[in-house]
């Protein structure tokens, strides 16, 4: 009588015999297969940038049901990012104020008026922390000199390890509503540094709850890059 182990081992070399064959028959699949993590570094960096262009920053630890939230539309994904963080809330706030004790005691106020829904005023807060954060880590901030930041992302990437490094390094000189001019954003996709420190009169309408929760996002994403990159 064929033993259960016999058996297991003829089942397995049934099984790569199988395999060997239909590679064989298939040789393209090898070249698929190497072009797989290119392909897929492509894939992640573009859905990013979408994100992005919609006034929400994601990363790696993002859950991966948020590409059908992107590919959605709009709505979806701002309800998919909301339900996202709000989840995590405590959890993300921990991580952000641990990452960077000396700025608790701004860190913990921008929390709270997020909480007690006081967006006029948390969304100021969360976008200046983002923008010192970088300066303190990169050496310039998120903001201003466009060209002085550029230069040392591209010297960071150089000496990055990995396609993830690229991709979070680039996320932070690509332009977003965030970012761009005054005269080139609409608060109606996401809240604009230049528009709202400035106090512009297009501007003046982004204390909302959504607002707020894409400004985290951002402080939550610069957090996040810096602590992959070290």
């Amino acid at each position: 009588m064929e033993s259960q182990k016999d058996s297991w081992i003829d089942t397995a070399i049934d099984m790569w015999k199988s395999i060997k064959a239909f590679l064989e028959e298939n040789p393209e699949i090898f070249l698929k297969l190497k072009e797989f993590p290119q392909a897929l570094f492509t894939f992640q960096k573009e859905l990013w940038s979408k994100a992005a262009q919609d006034g929400w920053y994601i990363d790696a630890s993002t859950p991966f049901r948020v590409t059908q939230a992107i590919e959605d539309g709009q709505e979806t994904l701002d309800d998919f990012m909301i339900d996202y963080l709000e989840k995590s809330w405590t959890e993300f706030t921990d991580t952000i104020v641990k990452s960077y004790p000396y700025r608790k005691h701004i860190l913990e106020v921008a929390f709270r008026l997020h909480q007690n829904q006081e967006y006029i005023a948390s969304v100021p807060l969360f976008i200046s922390q983002a923008d010192g954060i970088c300066k303190d880590v990169l050496g310039q901030f998120l903001f201003t000199k466009y060209k002085e930041r550029k230069r040392e992302i591209e010297r960071l990437i150089e000496k990055s390890d990995g396609d993830m490094t690229e991709i979070l390094l680039e996320m932070l000189v690509s332009k977003t509503p965030f970012n761009v001019e005054i005269s080139d954003s609409s608060s109606e996709i996401s809240p604009n540094r230049h528009g709202i420190l400035h106090g512009s009169r297009e501007h003046l309408d982004y204390g909302t709850r959504l607002n707020s929760f894409k400004s985290f996002s951002l402080l939550l994403f610069i957090v996040g890059c810096f602590e992959h990159i070290k």
